[in-house]
């Protein structure tokens, strides 16, 4: 006979190994991935709606350049739908994941980036060659490399410049924009066809050039793009008014807008040009998803799509690809194309 039997007393209960309050351990389980759920959830929502409104401040800006990387959080917010057994949580992440799905991941920017040969193809090489970091040697071995019949650079200094034209391998494009008096420096055409017009525009507070070349299928203008970077609150009514001015643009015969827009297709004020006559050729492709910037950095990827080539309908657009970055934080972007 047991104690506790001996003197009346109820016996003690030992609690058996691994035995606990499992409910409550559960519970905040379930509180916890619902609030990571809920808060992802509105990350993503926050910066669709930024896409769609429109950002205007540098911070908003750079947050919806981010769009195609928000399948990460949305990840999370599903996870956190399920673990936290939300009905709720499941129909609003869903529903959030057929918007982002709808917004970054059209047909034409997933059905892959064939390249289409032609013989009558004209290259066209366009890099941010950066103020500080750039490499002119590097530079010219890619264009080479590429074989560009046009080649348009941006942030080109006078030290740089100078080596550029001092290289023998670039004696073929002997048609050049800084040759003219008026042609302002840092941005710049060159080609191996002819000039058959060269003008120099304001663009707010810089200066636009635009060459007609008179390649064998016949003319047609490259403008080279280089926008003030809206990483300062002072810079976004400039950024925004290039923007606003490139939509003014002829598109009435054949046109390429080319270079730096410091801007993605998730961005209002770039995506205002597609309603005006211009077409990116990453989308008319289907390389919807190629990013340029930044780098040759911390970074183990390029996250925005800057660098863009934008076309009127006059052509058909072979192949888009990347040249090597060459010091650049920018990798160059070339394009076939031909004049239909």
């Amino acid at each position: 006979m047991s104690n506790s039997q001996q003197t009346g007393e109820a016996p003690v209960r030992r609690p058996s190994p691994g035995a606990g309050p499992s409910w409550r351990s559960r519970g905040a389980a379930q509180w916890f991935w619902a609030v990571v759920g809920w808060l992802a959830a509105a990350a993503v929502i926050a910066v669709l709606v930024l896409r769609w409104h429109g950002a205007d401040r540098p911070l908003t800006i750079a947050l919806v350049g981010l769009t195609p990387l928000l399948f990460v959080p949305l990840a999370v917010a599903v996870a956190g739908s399920w673990r936290a057994r939300s009905r709720t949580l499941r129909v609003v992440t869903g529903v959030t994941a057929a918007s982002f799905l709808v917004t970054v991941s059209p047909v034409d920017a997933v059905i892959g980036c064939q390249a289409d040969e032609a013989g009558d193809a004209i290259t066209i090489y366009s890099a941010n060659v950066l103020y500080d970091g750039g490499r002119a040697d590097d530079v010219v071995t890619s264009i080479l490399a590429e074989d560009a019949d046009v080649v348009v650079l941006q942030e080109v200094r006078w030290p740089f410049l100078k080596e550029l034209r001092e290289d023998p391998r670039l004696a073929d494009w002997v048609h050049r924009s800084d040759d003219a008096p008026s042609a302002p420096q840092g941005n710049l055409i060159w080609s191996r066809w002819p000039f058959a017009d060269l003008t120099v525009d304001p663009f707010v507070s810089s200066q636009l050039v635009t060459a007609v070349v008179d390649g064998p299928a016949g003319p047609f203008a490259v403008t080279v793009v280089h926008t003030l970077a809206p990483s300062i609150s002072a810079n976004v009514p400039i950024w925004t008014a290039q923007l606003a001015q490139l939509a003014t643009v002829d598109t009435s015969t054949p046109h390429m807008l080319v270079g730096d827009f410091n801007a993605t297709a998730d961005h209002r004020q770039f995506r205002s040009l597609f309603g005006r006559g211009w077409t990116d050729v990453h989308e008319r492709k289907g390389c919807g998803f190629d990013a340029t910037w930044p780098v040759d950095h911390e970074l183990p990827f390029a996250v925005m799509r800057l660098d863009h080539a934008l076309v009127t309908d006059h052509f058909e657009v072979l192949d888009v690809r990347f040249g090597e970055p060459a010091g650049s934080d920018h990798k160059p972007l070339v394009t076939d194309v031909r004049l239909d």
